[in-house]
C-alpha cells in the first residue's frame, strides 16, 4: 500500500516474487506454469487490493500497483535466473512454505476483512 512507485513494500514484492519462484519450482511444475500461477494470482491480488479508504483517502496509486507488480516480476526473475533452489538446503522449504502461505492468507485476509484490526493481522482501512 502506498501512492509513490518505490515504498516500503517494494522490497516485500520482491521477495515474494522470489520466494514464489523457488517454492514453486520445487514442486516440479514447468516454469512456464510457475510464471503464469505466481505472477498471475499476483496480478489478481494487486487488481484487488483497496486503492481508496471509505473517507477518500488515496491508500495506493496505479503507479504503485504497477511497480509493486514489476518488483514481484524481478524477484521471480532473479530467483530463477540464479537457481535458487539448489542454493537453499532442502530442510529449508517447509519453513519457507509456511512463510509464504502465511503471508498470502495476511495479504488476503485484509483485503476480505478491511475494517478488521487484531495484534497480527491489519485491514485495509
Amino acid at each position: 500500500m502506498g501512492t509513490s512507485i518505490i515504498d516500503k513494500y517494494s522490497f516485500h514484492h520482491w521477495w515474494m516474487g522470489a520466494l514464489s519462484y523457488l517454492l514453486f519450482d520445487t514442486t516440479g511444475i514447468s516454469m512456464s506454469n510457475n510464471f503464469l500461477l505466481t505472477n498471475g494470482i499476483h496480478l489478481i491480488i494487486e487488481l484487488l487490493e483497496h486503492n481508496v479508504s471509505p473517507d477518500g483517502t488515496i491508500l495506493e496509486s496505479r503507479q504503485n500497483h504497477i511497480s509493486d507488480i514489476i518488483f514481484f516480476l524481478i524477484g521471480w526473475y532473479i530467483s530463477m535466473f540464479l537457481q535458487l533452489q539448489k542454493r537453499i538446503h532442502p530442510m529449508f522449504i517447509p519453513f519457507l512454505w509456511i512463510l509464504f502461505i502465511a503471508t498470502g492468507f495476511k495479504e488476503f485476509y485484509r483485503e476480505i476483512y478491511p475494517y478488521h484490526n487484531s495484534a497480527f493481522i491489519n485491514g485495509a482501512f
